[in-house]
């Protein structure tokens, strides 16, 4: 699994990615995403499109602001680069495999 840095992205788009990627927003702080990122890097074994990751531990990292991300993790599904769905992680309750799953539901609904 790949690791995004900020330069990955050219503001709210995923820069020179054709096709689907399912990018994980996390921060080495957070418990919920200490908890999260063993399934998400599981489930990206088994995917049908690249999983990564957008480590944003620190809070002066722009894509705080570009992607609006409130809490983390918050999971965020490209389609050639563009933002075509997304899930935050309700607050002090973080994400489960199930919102996993409704990504990759997503992503079989898109044209």
């Amino acid at each position: 699994m790949r690791t995004l840095p900020p330069g990955a992205f050219e503001g709210a788009r995923l820069r020179g990615e054709a096709g689907l990627v399912g990018v994980c927003f996390h921060a080495s702080w957070c418990g919920f995403c200490r908890a999260f990122l063993p399934h998400f890097e599981a489930r990206a074994a088994a995917s049908p499109f690249p999983f990564a990751l957008a480590d944003i531990s620190s809070y002066s990292d722009s894509r705080w602001e570009t992607f609006v991300v409130k809490v983390v993790p918050t999971l965020i599904l490209f389609k050639d680069g563009e933002a075509v769905w997304r899930k935050d992680a309700p607050l002090g309750i973080g994400l489960r495999e199930k919102d996993i799953d409704k990504m990759l539901e997503a992503a079989g609904r898109l044209p």
